[in-house]
Parts: structure tokens; sequence; C-alpha cells
């Protein structure tokens, strides 16, 4: 198992200890972080976590629509002060719970 995949599982069970590894936040979470390994390509993603195509292509879609991913960029907060909760917000925004609004 490749270092950065499994560093971003322990980030992810770090992150949320009490999140079940086969609750689809959990990989909403992996998908996120892949992201930063690997840039916001869904199909990179999915080879890289080792989660379905399908799966990815939908979380993808909900965080573009959202802005989360732009372009070649990740549209994110979760490295400022609080971050953790700006990181858990755009998971239900891939979960397709939340949607982001323009200020």
């Amino acid at each position: 198992m490749p270092t950065q995949y499994r560093t971003i599982r322990e980030t992810v069970r770090k992150l949320d200890p009490n999140l079940k590894t086969d609750d689809p936040a959990f990989d909403v979470a992996v998908v996120l972080l892949s992201g930063l390994y690997v840039g916001p390509n869904g199909q990179k993603i999915a080879r890289f976590a080792r989660l379905s195509r399908a799966f990815v292509g939908e979380v993808a879609r909900r965080l573009r629509a959202n802005g989360v991913w732009r372009g070649h960029k990740i549209a994110a907060d979760w490295f400022e002060k609080n971050g953790v909760y700006a990181f858990w917000l755009d998971v239900t925004v891939g979960l397709g719970l939340l949607e982001r609004t323009a200020a």
C-alpha cells in the first residue's frame, strides 16, 4: 500500500476516530485529501484511493458544482484556523447534504 494512500486514511481516522471506514463520509474525506496529492481529477483519485469511479465521479460533480474544485485548483480553507470545520463541511458537500453559496 503506497505511503501517501495509507497516510490519507490515517489522517481521516485521526480527524474523526468515531467515523467508520464503511461510512460514505470516510470515503468522501479520502477523496478530498487525495485531491491534494493527485489534483482534483476524479479518474486519478479513483485509481489512487482505490474507490469506484462512479462514486468518485458523483462526489467530484458535487464538489465542482459547489466551487470546492475549480479547474485544477481546490478552493479550501482547510489549513486556516478552524480549518477542520471547513473540511468536514466540504465532506457534507461531497455527500450531497449541503451546498455552498456565494457570499
